[in-house]
C-alpha cells in the first residue's frame, strides 16, 4: 500500500477566541479614557511634587508637609477620623449584614432597602440633611434636650462629631454589603 494515508483532519475555530478578541478591543476606549484622563494627570501632579522650584528632583514640598505642625495636624485628624468611621461601621456593619443574611422575603427586602437608599440619594442631599438634623435647633438637640440628656443643644454641625456621624452614615452601605456577601 502506497503513500495514500488520509489528510488529517481541519481543527475547527474556536467559536469563543473571537468574540474574547472582539472584546478586548471594545474595552480599548475604556482603558485609554482612564490613562489620558486619570493616570497621566494624576501623574503629573505626583512628578510635580519631586521638582524642585529651580528645576531637577526635589523632596522639598514632602519634607515641608511632614514637618509642619498644621499639615501633621491634620493628617493625624484625618487618620483617627477614618480609624474611628471603620471602626463604628464595622460594629453596625456586622450585625446588619447577619440581619440581612439570615432574614427572608419581605423582612430581606425592607433590610436591603434600608442599606440600600444612601445610594439612591445625592451626596450633597445627604450632608444638607445631616446639617439639618444636628443643627443647634435641629431634631437630634431637641430630642437630647427633651429626653433631659441636655440642657442646651450641643454643636455639632461643621464639628468633628458630625463629621463621624455624616461618614459613618455614607460609608456604612460600603460596608454592609461586603460582608453580608460573605456569611
Amino acid at each position: 500500500m502506497g503513500g495514500n494515508s488520509a489528510p488529517a483532519p481541519r481543527r475547527a475555530a474556536d467559536p469563543d477566541l473571537g468574540s474574547a478578541r472582539r472584546r478586548s478591543i471594545a474595552g480599548v476606549p475604556a482603558v485609554l479614557f482612564v490613562l489620558l484622563l486619570f493616570v497621566y494627570p494624576l501623574s503629573e501632579i505626583v512628578a510635580l511634587g519631586f521638582r524642585a522650584p529651580g528645576g531637577g528632583f526635589s523632596l522639598q514640598q514632602y519634607e515641608a508637609i511632614l514637618t509642619s505642625p498644621l499639615y501633621q495636624r491634620v493628617i493625624m485628624k484625618t487618620l483617627w477620623l477614618s480609624a474611628s468611621v471603620t471602626l463604628i461601621d464595622v460594629l453596625l456593619a456586622y450585625p446588619l449584614a447577619v440581619a440581612l443574611s439570615w432574614s427572608r422575603g419581605w423582612t430581606r427586602g425592607l433590610i436591603l432597602i434600608a442599606i440600600m437608599a444612601p445610594f439612591w440619594t445625592n451626596l450633597l442631599v445627604r450632608a444638607y440633611g445631616w446639617i439639618v438634623l444636628l443643627h443647634p435647633g435641629g431634631l437630634v438637640n431637641q430630642g437630647l434636650m427633651a429626653a433631659g440628656l441636655t440642657d442646651r443643644p450641643i454643636e455639632m454641625v461643621h464639628q468633628t462629631s458630625g463629621v463621624l456621624i455624616g461618614m459613618t452614615q455614607i460609608m456604612l452601605p460600603y460596608m454592609v454589603l461586603p460582608i453580608a456577601s460573605q456569611i
